[in-house]
């Protein structure tokens, strides 16, 4: 796939927690519609990248951070990487178990409803097209602990890339920003090449 310009570029990540340097000097550029992986042995600072962008962690003065071609400030304030097309999934891929897969989905949009009616047979169409377009067959009313476990991972990347469309709409003027955080730490080898699929599938989708 081609890949466009070059839609996030971090430089100078430091990170020290008391004597230890986590993280020293690190550089990072990444294209649109590319994929990259980060790997390196426990202790090696991947984790601690990831979290400085995603603000729980703030870089050591000197660092840089570039979005979409814009400077961003940094340390980022907590949830601010949201605006800023970035989502993430972690090895706790974050799923209320006794919740539907419908609802777990798009938990955050119908918060910020309120007291608006929920339209769930709508919600559940809307669903049922997300899981179709990302190759997760499951039913939108399931619990989610009836899920199988390679499924759920799954599920939260789908509504990763959900909650970035629904901040920046669908009109192609920007790519968003996807990171999984060790994602098949907790995946049977039988069923990495699914996530390997899902993650092409959402690179073709426009991240």
């Amino acid at each position: 796939m081609a890949t466009g310009k070059t839609i996030l570029e971090a430089r100078h990540f430091s990170k020290r927690f008391g004597g230890t340097l986590a993280l020293d000097d690190v550089s990072l550029s990444i294209d649109s519609g590319t994929v990259h992986g980060l790997v390196g042995h426990n202790g090696s600072g991947k984790s601690t990248l990831i979290k400085i962008l995603g603000g729980y962690h703030a870089p050591e003065p000197g660092a840089e951070l570039t979005i979409d071609g814009n400077p961003v400030r940094l340390p980022l304030a907590p949830g601010l990487f949201r605006s800023l097309g970035m989502a993430f999934v972690h090895q706790d891929p974050g799923l209320v178990a006794s919740l539907s897969v419908v609802e777990n989905l798009r938990i955050g949009a119908l918060a910020q409803q309120r007291l608006k009616p929920i339209r769930w047979a709508d919600e559940v169409k809307r669903c049922e097209a997300l899981l179709s377009e990302f190759g997760l067959a499951c039913d939108p009313r399931a619990a989610v602990e009836t899920l199988r476990p390679w499924q759920r991972p799954m599920l939260a990347i789908i509504r990763a890339v959900d909650e970035i469309r629904s901040l920046q709409g669908e009109n192609g003027a920007r790519r968003g920003v996807l990171v999984l955080d060790e994602p098949t730490s907790n995946l049977a080898d039988s069923n990495v090449d699914q996530l390997f699929e899902m993650v092409r599938r959402v690179q073709g989708a426009g991240f």
